[in-house]
């Protein structure tokens, strides 16, 4: 990429050190692309709980200025995860329900023995916890104009489309049936995919 768009940086972080930026205040939220929080308890919840599971979750894009990072996509994403370790809700997994062990992480252990954030109970396995803070989350940070970066957003926001419920409960279903009916319907739409 040419020094005039800017350079792009593909990268993981663990949850540990992303927490440890919003800490240290290094996340900017520029309102010319961010909405106002939407989402709802039970899309937090999953959110937390397909890291606990290790699933994939998608991509960060962040724009990097000097020491900061001003979030382009995943606010929503990224509160869920700091407002989860900080004691807001608490998850179930694998039948457990239960806030995050403060005392995994050293920053929340600091705050934890300083009395300037609260252990709620009942607490999660450890080892539940150990693994939501190592997780490793994907990161696209570009270092460029503001110019580019309103334009990546643009592009991001106005292309691709949401799947439909058809498509979701579609998607994963394999066997003879479900294989004729796609056959069919490629048929009927003249589609080859």
């Amino acid at each position: 990429m040419s020094k005039q768009k800017g350079e792009l940086l593909i990268k993981n972080e663990s949850v540990e050190r992303i927490f440890d930026w919003y800490l240290n205040s290094q996340f900017v939220v520029n309102r010319k692309y961010q909405r106002k929080l939407v989402w709802k308890l039970d899309e937090k919840q999953l959110l937390i709980n397909s890291i606990a599971n290790d699933y994939p979750i998608p991509l960060f894009l962040l724009a990097k200025n000097n020491e900061n990072y001003e979030i382009i996509d995943g606010m929503q994403r990224l509160e869920a995860i700091f407002s989860f370790i900080g004691g807001r809700y608490p998850i179930t997994v694998d039948g457990a329900k239960g806030y995050f062990d403060l005392a995994t992480m050293a920053k929340t252990k600091e705050m934890l023995d300083g009395g300037k954030i609260e252990q709620k109970k009942p607490i999660l396995d450890r080892g539940i916890c150990v693994s939501i803070s190592s997780y490793q989350l994907p990161l696209s940070i570009s270092i460029a104009p503001s110019k580019y970066i309103e334009e990546v957003f643009r592009r991001i926001n106005s292309t691709g489309r949401r799947l439909s419920d058809q498509d979701l409960r579609q998607a994963g279903v394999i066997g003879d049936f479900s294989n004729l009916v796609r056959h069919l319907a490629c048929f009927v739409r003249r589609d080859s995919s």
